[in-house]
């Protein structure tokens, strides 16, 4: 942190939604980032814009959490089941298409005969715009087909539908972990623009000073012999950081010999035995 750094809360958070807005404008603009895909699988923007909101405000807890979230790297893996399925069966979904535009079709199944269309051709779409399309369909009601002509029909539009309804939930966990997983550059970006600015809120110090007692055995040391005793009064309304900070004060000292020990330090304010 620069040394002439200033507090002040009301300038941190226009900064703050400034840096918001943009990120998520850019990112928007990508088709397969995961706030894009999101937002076309049915998530308005605002939900968008609340939700990374949502992760800045409780930056302290994801901080280490986004680090080791899981998630495929290929949007694929999450609808392939689906594909595979489309492959299996591409020439009945041809049959459907052919009979069912030559037919009468009923009004409440043109949606269902459009989404045969994209079924066909969901192999060769964006990947961002597959799932936003899979998100936001609903179940197959296919036309009536000649029996003569597709045996089974129903059987296979319950199969489409099962898988469909499985994928649907498939993706849904991924694209929430991939959105999760992504805020981490949000969170770096938003750093760097607060310490070019100089600018840091109450929850900034909050963060810092915990940090720099939890990750520097040197600089916990050095403030917990500048207090004997530490009384918190109403500590049931401690902020949770705050109350991580009177536990790595009040931690019991260690001798540290050499560098291999100083390394096994707690890290964890629940790991520390007060003195």
């Amino acid at each position: 942190v620069d040394p002439g750094f200033e507090v002040d809360d009301i300038k941190d958070m226009e900064l703050s939604w400034a840096v918001l807005d943009e990120w998520i404008e850019e990112k928007l603009e990508d088709p397969n980032h995961p706030l894009r895909v999101a937002l076309e699988g049915g998530v308005s923007s605002k939900n968008l814009h609340d939700f990374v909101s949502f992760v800045y405000s409780n930056r302290d807890y994801f901080e280490d959490y986004l680090e080791e979230i899981d998630c495929p790297d290929n949007y694929c893996e999450a609808y392939e089941p689906l594909l595979d399925i489309i492959e299996a069966n591409i020439d009945k979904l041809h049959l459907i298409k052919q009979n069912g535009a030559s037919a009468n079709i009923k009004k409440d199944c043109s949606d269902s005969m459009n989404m045969v269309e994209k079924l066909i051709e969901l192999d060769n779409v964006e990947a961002g715009e597959a799932i936003g399309w899979i998100m936001q369909q609903e179940k197959l009601n296919l036309p009536p087909v000649n029996p003569a002509i597709f045996e089974g029909l129903n059987e296979f539009q319950q199969m489409l539908n099962n898988k469909l309804g499985s994928v649907q939930d498939e993706i849904s966990d991924v694209v929430v972990f991939s959105c999760l997983k992504s805020l981490g550059e949000f969170l770096e970006t938003i750093e760097a623009r607060k310490f070019e600015s100089g600018i840091l809120g109450f929850d900034d110090l909050l963060i810092k000073a915990r940090n720099m007692l939890r990750d520097d055995y040197a600089a916990r040391d050095y403030f917990k012999r500048k207090f004997k005793y530490i009384l918190v009064d109403e500590f049931q309304d401690t902020d949770p950081l705050q109350a991580e900070i009177v536990f790595f004060l009040a931690e019991k000292s260690i001798e540290v010999k050499n560098s291999i020990n100083r390394q096994q330090f707690c890290r964890k304010w629940d790991e520390c035995v007060p003195e």
